[in-house]
């Protein structure tokens, strides 16, 4: 789509940006900047370049976002629709301008909300704030425009529009992630969506109607769902023309044409005004909310999200650690609470892959609890089918097939086929019992747990000599396979699985079970440090070959080093010297504005998702 078809806002300035993969080129090594600051707990851009790179998130349970970024524009996605976008402008003297195009624009983001600052020589001594907030449990937005300096005679003008069917929109419009197979494998990883404003060919076929006060927006005239909003002051509202949205004057002048969208014209105050706007996906033209209530009930919301915040020398920390509360909640769906992958790509149901742990961090165990009850609820209590390994012809043989015992007695019958998530399920669920030594977590999960010791040993250990197979287990191993031989990653999960079992026994008073798992963990840290340990480098090997002249591969990466030392495996000697193989043995780039950069692993060529860096 071309630049003409938004409403433009700059020139975006060109420079080097990290790439995501296996390569930091050279000119971001001489040149390369922080495009954020940090105070007073909120990331900060100054005249940045883009829209959309901040998503909020709404209610998991309703597949909203709202989308934000540097310029002052808001967008509603809402699967399977693209709801449409919020633009204003101010005018004084006969002359308007964009927000979003406005001379300075200072952006301010902090757990869940977005507000920008913004100033222009076309409005002299003005100060506009906008402020952006996702709605606590239907998925839309509240704004707040606040303006200071303002005269008699100046105005508002909003436009809202630009709805289109949309099956996956977290995975299209997620501001960085290109999907596997088609990342951006190397250059510059910006995505074109990062430019689009209120695009008028996105306003095609759109059926929008509106009131003094309100408006409703539907991307086709069968479309299920809709946007309805609401202003909180009446004013001038017609259906327009979204071909000449670039002139805000000229737009709210305009009649419906085969581009429609809804806009606005308000009356500002003198001095300082206040005006707030909500919209919503509803299904029928239903009364919204209040705006000035809606968006102070998400204010209050928000700062409900807020369950861990730190006051350090560091501002950048304490920023990230706020910013991780909203992350952290808005991949979890309510009513049950079960996790997904992702909050934007890769919004799936994927029991297990990183996001529990998040949880039990910020003290939300009555979502781990919840999300645990759902999961083992998927887990086979038999099968007396599937008890043998059998490769998968589809996938040549370098999979298990349907009928193996991959996914027998034991296994979560999960929503996401072929990874081995329950591992990493298991090992985080451990954890937030371990946090809060809850007996409801305990009923649960010890009869669980020793169906999937068993499982784990029947697939990964079959020789029983204490090492497992890592059967893409950890997050970037989409692409790692040890041709079944033994390695750290699985044996230091069914370490941390055997150890809770024993604790739990000991705890039931069941001294059998306690022995006998307390046995399996000797075995297992025996069967790392005898097969595996590489006593002349300090640090485990990456596997062993499970064939042939079983010889030990050296390249480990970072999940070897660290999963062993979190599950309690090493002595502090040796995690020392595991951690030492970091620095010496690792590729680590100098970055021009401090820090380094420690890549996973130094193997080449790159492979999704091998050499990803995930933060």
């Amino acid at each position: 789509m071309s630049q003409a078809a938004t409403i433009p806002f700059q020139t975006p300035r060109t420079g080097p940006r990290r790439e995501p993969g296996q390569i930091v080129d050279a000119a971001y090594r001489r040149e390369g900047k922080l495009r954020y600051t940090a105070e007073n707990g909120e990331i900060v851009g100054r005249n940045g370049e883009y829209f959309n790179n901040r998503p909020l998130y709404c209610n998991q349970s309703t597949e909203g976002a709202v989308l934000t970024g540097d310029r002052p524009l808001v967008r509603l996605i809402a699967k399977p629709f693209l709801h449409g976008a919020l633009a204003l402008a101010l005018v004084r003297d006969g002359a308007a301008c964009w927000l979003h195009e406005a001379a300075e624009v200072e952006s301010r983001y902090r757990c869940g909300r977005m507000t920008w600052r913004c100033t222009d020589p076309a409005w002299p001594g003005v100060i506009v704030t906008l402020t952006a907030v996702p709605l606590p449990d239907t998925a839309g937005f509240a704004v707040r425009f606040q303006a200071s300096g303002l005269r008699a005679g100046d105005q508002l003008i909003w436009a809202y529009g630009g709805a289109q069917p949309e099956p996956d929109p977290r995975w299209k419009w997620d501001p960085v992630m290109q999907g596997n197979p088609d990342i951006v494998r190397s250059g510059d990883p910006r995505r074109e969506m990062l430019q689009y404003g209120l695009v008028a060919e996105f306003c095609r076929g759109n059926v929008v109607s509106v009131t003094e006060d309100a408006f409703r927006v539907a991307a086709t005239a069968t479309a299920e769902q809709a946007v309805t909003g609401r202003i909180s002051r009446s004013g001038k509202v017609q259906v327009a023309d979204a071909s000449i949205a670039s002139e805000p004057l000229a737009l709210a002048a305009s009649k419906a044409g085969m581009l429609p969208l809804a806009c606005g014209t308000v009356a500002l105050r003198a001095g300082e005004d206040e005006i707030f706007f909500v919209a919503e996906t509803t299904a029928s033209e239903s009364a919204l909310a209040d705006p000035a209530k809606a968006f102070q009930n998400s204010i209050a919301h928000q700062g409900t999200i807020e369950r861990a915040c730190s006051i350090s020398p560091d501002a950048r920390l304490d920023a990230a650690l706020l910013a991780v509360n909203h992350a952290v909640d808005g991949n979890c769906e309510r009513d049950p609470y079960i996790f997904r992958h992702g909050c934007m790509a890769f919004s799936c149901r994927f029991v297990g892959w990183r996001v529990i742990c998040g949880a039990t961090a910020l003290g939300g165990h009555e979502r781990v609890l919840g999300n645990a009850v759902y999961t083992i609820g998927l887990q086979k209590k038999v099968d007396p089918e599937r008890t043998r390994a059998v490769a998968s012809t589809l996938r040549l043989l370098t999979h298990e097939g349907n009928d193996s015992r991959l996914y027998g007695k034991g296994a979560l019958d999960r929503d996401f086929p072929m990874y081995d998530v329950q591992s990493q399920f298991f090992d985080q669920t451990i954890n937030d019992w371990r946090a809060t030594a809850d007996p409801a977590m305990e009923r649960l999960l010890r009869p669980a747990l020793e169906l999937h010791l068993e499982w784990l040993r029947e697939c990964f250990d079959p020789d029983d000599d204490g090492l497992y197979e890592s059967y893409i287990n950890t997050l970037p191993t989409d692409s790692v396979w040890y041709n079944g031989g033994g390695s750290v990653e699985a044996s230091a999960y069914a370490f941390t699985g055997h150890k809770a079992a024993a604790d739990m026994a000991r705890r039931a008073g069941d001294s059998e079970a306690e022995s006998r798992h307390r046995v399996r963990c000797e075995k297992i840290q025996r069967g790392l440090r005898e097969l595996l340990w590489l006593p002349e480098r300090g640090h485990f090997g990456l596997y062993r070959e499970q064939g042939g002249h079983g010889r030990v591969h050296s390249d480990a990466w970072t999940y070897s080093v660290f999963l062993a030392i979190d599950a309690g495996i090493t002595s502090e000697d040796e995690a020392l010297q595991s951690l030492y193989f970091t620095e010496w043995a690792l590729e680590r780039i100098p970055l021009p504005f401090g820090g380094e950069l420690c890549q996973l692993s130094n193997w080449v060529p790159w492979k999704w998702s091998v050499r990803d860096m995930f933060g």
